[in-house]
């Protein structure tokens, strides 16, 4: 194997947000949620932590829509992707897995492979930003209410909110000892169960424990096993832990676990490109090609006939693949968030928000997307070997977080703090097959590669946004952040 090594360190140093952002906006109209009144006379309190505290909706000068408890419920969201589907201005760009998904908002957004790679939507879990993006692709579970923040919002969320931000607040625990327990099925076997208990043990302690697993049967058929492919399933533990030991101090203690499996990335074979026969998922070309005469990827070894076999490629419903490789990726994610609040004796609140996240996954996919070898194996003409791609992640994850938050009264409010957070990524890909004495490159029929890399960033900030109604019905916000960056890796082919 031939190796590639390269070292590379960057710093950089810049101001974040446009250094000042200014919003001068009429409080009428300025933010909104589809929100159910349980009173129809009385309009329903909706409460967000949009500006990194808790302020009434109507109060918050920017373009939010929240999901409720009971919305949550209601329309079945699960995952992120259900997030998606439910708010206008998010979209989901859908990579072969998903570490290679993005969101977008507005239309904003990052897509590359690259490990390294910071998104331009940050989703955030009770004040915890996700490391990187595609690790928010698993199961919510605990959910009190989701914010989308839509437009930037780089001032105290940091460079990777350049587009906007998700706010997933989870459950608080509150009044007494409360057991819930709940079940959902589908009539095309989707299923959920979930489990939890929480509220205050004593007058100083308090506690919640929440439980849920749930799957999604796949909507494709692999002929090969007669499994359905396509799904994803998943466990998730989440707990707080909350102390008061003086009326002052508060101290939350938030562990949390997920195991997932998805197998999202599988594609169903619709159409043929007449010139060369190969197969076009999700193209129906107006003139098809016969199965009967057509080669997959033009090559006379591989007749359609064959690697098709009980497909219909003209179908643009077909939902039957064959493969003798799986597609998708299993991912396992641990950590904890510890809080600590400090009320000072003017009624403002300082803040300490510590977090550690270890989260390893392996990714799979079948290159050739047919169960039959595709590759013949150097010094012979037979093909014996199929053209199968598959790595692994190791994302370790450190945050630290200093906040000061003036007190709610009077016209004119603030938030400032430090920031502080480490990433390491280490990753191992391989894709293809090369043996010698072929020469291997990615121009080969398998465009083969086999790689380790790991990167670190370093991020450290000081930011602040000041908030002051001068008039009834307007606002005006302004913010700055300052923002210092160290980033370096390893490469060896």
């Amino acid at each position: 194997m031939k190796k590639n090594t390269d070292k590379r360190i960057h710093t950089t140093q810049k101001p974040m947000a446009a250094v000042v952002a200014f919003a001068l906006a009429s409080m009428a109209g300025a933010a909104y949620a589809q929100e159910a009144p349980s009173d129809p006379n009385k309009l329903q309190t909706v409460l967000v932590t949009a500006n990194k505290r808790v302020e009434k909706l109507e109060s918050v000068p920017m373009a939010i829509s929240v999901l409720s408890e009971a919305e949550i419920q209601r329309t079945n969201i699960r995952e992120i992707e259900d997030v998606v589907a439910l708010t206008p201005s998010l979209t989901l760009n859908s990579g072969t897995t998903a570490a290679n998904n993005a969101i977008f908002m507005r239309g904003i957004g990052t897509v590359s492979i690259g490990i390294g790679v910071e998104s331009d939507v940050s989703v955030i879990i009770d004040d915890i930003p996700i490391a990187v993006q595609f690790q928010a692709f698993r199961d919510l579970a605990d959910v009190a209410r989701i914010e989308v923040l839509k437009g930037p919002q780089s001032t105290l969320f940091g460079k990777s909110a350049v587009a906007g931000a998700i706010n997933i607040v989870t459950k608080p625990i509150s009044g007494p000892l409360v057991y819930r327990g709940s079940v959902y099925t589908t009539n095309d076997h989707e299923w959920r169960v979930g489990a939890s208990v929480g509220g205050m043990v004593s007058d100083t302690f308090g506690m919640r424990i929440a439980a849920n697993k749930s799957e999604m049967p796949g909507n494709f058929t692999n002929l090969t096993t007669g499994e359905k492919v396509n799904d994803s399933s998943g466990k998730t533990i989440m707990a707080k832990f909350s102390w008061r030991p003086t009326k002052d101090f508060d101290i939350d203690l938030m562990p949390h676990y997920n195991d997932q499996v998805n197998s999202r990335g599988v594609t169903a074979l619709n159409g043929f490109v007449l010139n060369t026969g190969s197969a076009a998922a999700g193209n129906l070309v107006s003139k098809p090609a016969d199965v009967a005469t057509a080669y997959l990827n033009g090559n006379p070894l591989l007749p359609a006939s064959v690697t098709l076999a009980g497909i219909d490629p003209h179908d643009p419903n077909n939902r039957n693949v064959r493969r003798d490789f799986p597609t998708g990726i299993n991912s396992k994610t641990q950590g904890t968030g510890l809080k600590l609040a400090y009320n000072l004796p003017n009624d403002a609140t300082v803040m300490s928000i510590t977090s550690y996240e270890h989260y390893t996954a392996n990714d799979y996919r079948d290159q050739d997307f047919v169960d039959v070898p595709t590759i013949a194996r150097p010094g012979s003409t037979a093909l014996t070997v199929g053209n199968n791609q598959f790595g692994t992640y190791d994302i370790k994850s450190k945050t630290e977080e200093i906040r000061f938050v003036s007190p709610d009264a009077g016209n004119f409010r603030y938030v400032a703090g430090l920031w502080w957070a480490k990433n390491t990524i280490d990753r191992h890909f391989i894709r293809g097959f090369c043996v010698a004495p072929a020469v291997c490159s990615a121009t080969s029929n398998s465009s083969p590669t086999n790689y380790y890399t790991d990167i670190y960033n370093i991020n450290k900030a000081v930011f602040g946004q000041a908030t002051w109604e001068f008039a009834p019905t307007y606002t005006l916000v302004a913010g700055l952040r300052r923002n210092a960056e160290e980033s370096g890796y390893n490469y060896i082919r």
